[in-house]
């Protein structure tokens, strides 16, 4: 429940009221739940398209201090800082072995689906009997475009394991 739900079931609230206990007793829990909220919760950072980010989503967008696009898991961001307000820090892996912190602007950023290993399978079906129906390639060439497109698929599940 939102604030502005809140608000706007006072509103009906008021609107009915007609003095009876019930109503007065609804109103005195939604300044309950109004007080708890204000005082224990914050509303998270949204990306570019308006939709919360929470740590461990996966987004994708430009780097603050360059015009690359860079995709990765959420780690942690910055909402209030005289440093880089509104930010948001992602664990990118760049290789097999290595990960390293990227820096986006929250205004610039957007989530993106993980694939699931459903849509890698699915990929790579389609991948494959493309290579096998591909007349300009040999055996020999297929066999090395057949072992690429392994290799290529099992990093991406290893990469989707860890």
């Amino acid at each position: 429940m939102t604030l502005d739900t809140i608000k706007e079931k006072r509103v009906k609230l008021n609107q009915h009221y007609d003095c009876c206990w019930s109503s007065a007793w609804a109103l005195d829990m939604l300044d309950d739940i109004e007080q708890e909220i204000a005082e224990r919760y914050m509303e998270l950072p949204v990306d570019a398209e308006g939709v919360p980010i929470h740590l461990g989503d996966m987004v994708e967008g430009e780097l603050l201090f360059d015009n690359a696009t860079v995709k990765g898991t959420v780690t942690t961001y910055h909402i209030h800082s005289d440093d880089e307000p509104g930010t948001v820090y992602i664990k990118v892996k760049p290789t097999e072995n290595t990960w390293t912190i990227k820096e986006l602007r929250f205004t610039r950023c957007r989530h993106v689906k993980q694939r699931t290993l459903e849509d890698v399978l699915a990929s790579y079906r389609f991948d494959a009997q493309n290579i096998y129906e591909d007349p300009m390639l040999n055996g020999n060439q297929r066999v090395d475009e057949l072992e690429a497109l392994d290799s290529k698929v099992a990093d991406e599940i290893r990469g989707m394991m860890a």
